[in-house]
């Protein structure tokens, strides 16, 4: 699923069905600590669309703008709803930022993610040549915007969602030791949390891969299974310095949960979803198509989630981190 597809036929139309019309004070804890800021990197199902990001893409930047400016940087809008759940997502929904200049929310989010990002291009091919991979985005990150911000590092949380792709990219390659292929990948993910960790930062949250799909479940295991097992390496490697804490958040179990108990989260439709949901009157005008409200279906299209489930674990995700 093509994100700016979807972002062309939605746009801002959602602008006062999918979010609060305004900006909600928040406060966040991770792992006992005051979180101050919040960091985000990785690909559509986090991404935020920004005034100086590449369209549909990205909250600023792209392979043809690698180095941004400070005040390209600081003056960066997050633009309302345009993301690729149809309204906010997770990353929103956490700190309360929905819109606007990070800088002027409660709690600056500052999202470096990516849509259709994989780890790395060393092994798996951009979506597109203007993708830059994850690995890519921690490396202009500590170039561009490190300095610029001067982040509290020790209130800043930084979260790394990916692997999405590189499961569904790599999952019908033959002859292939998915064990082998996906701990290399996440090599190169604790590559760039090293990164993160040299240049100071402490707070380190982990998502792991949601099953999308029977055909996936086996490589979606062994990733998860793997980023796991890292995390616990990180945590060993650095027992010396007590400001570090890490904590992984199991998507794929709270997916599983919501979608066991699905009417209790008012969801009415939750295997399939309104096939013009990129219409530009959808989100009042959904009868038109035959479809029910978006909030009341768990997926947004064939590739992700309603806004509704990104608010739903969101909540739990704040609970569980604390």
């Amino acid at each position: 699923m093509r994100v700016s597809t979807l972002l062309s036929g939605l746009g801002l139309l959602v602008a006062s069905y999918a979010a609060p019309l305004e900006k909600r004070a928040s406060s966040l804890t991770f792992q006992g600590k005051q979180i101050t800021h919040f960091l985000a990197f990785g690909d559509s199902y986090t991404f935020v669309d920004g005034t100086y990001g590449h369209y549909a893409y990205s909250f600023i930047g792209d392979n043809f703008h690698t180095v941004y400016t400070p005040e390209e940087l600081m003056t960066s809008e997050i633009k309302l709803n345009s993301t690729s759940s149809g309204g906010p997502n997770w990353t929103e929904y956490l700190t309360g930022c929905f819109q606007g200049r990070p800088s002027d929310c409660d709690i600056p989010l500052w999202n470096f993610a990516f849509a259709g990002a994989d780890m790395t291009a060393a092994l798996l091919a951009p979506h597109h040549d203007y993708t830059p991979q994850m690995d890519q985005q921690i490396d202009r990150y500590l170039a561009s915007a490190d300095p610029v911000l001067d982040l509290p590092k020790e209130s800043t949380l930084v979260a790394f969602w990916i692997g999405i792709n590189d499961v569904n990219d790599s999952n019908k390659w033959k002859n292939v030791t998915f064990t082998d292929l996906y701990q290399a990948d996440i090599d190169y993910l604790y590559e760039s949390v090293e990164q993160m960790y040299d240049a100071g930062y402490k707070n380190f949250l982990f998502m792991n891969v949601p099953v999308r799909g029977e055909a996936l479940r086996n490589n979606t295991e062994i990733w998860n299974k793997i980023l796991e097992h890292e995390r616990h390496s990180f945590n060993r490697k650095h027992i010396d310095d007590p400001d570090v804490a890490t904590y992984k958040y199991d998507v794929n179990k709270e997916f599983e949960k919501i979608l066991e108990h699905p009417t209790r989260y008012g969801f009415e439709d939750w295997t399939g979803y309104c096939g013009n949901y990129s219409q530009p009157d959808i989100i009042w005008n959904y009868a038109k198509y035959g479809c029910l409200p978006i909030d009341k279906y768990f997926w947004l299209n064939g590739g992700h989630v309603t806004y509704r489930t990104h608010e739903i674990f969101a909540a739990d995700l704040k609970d569980a981190m604390a």
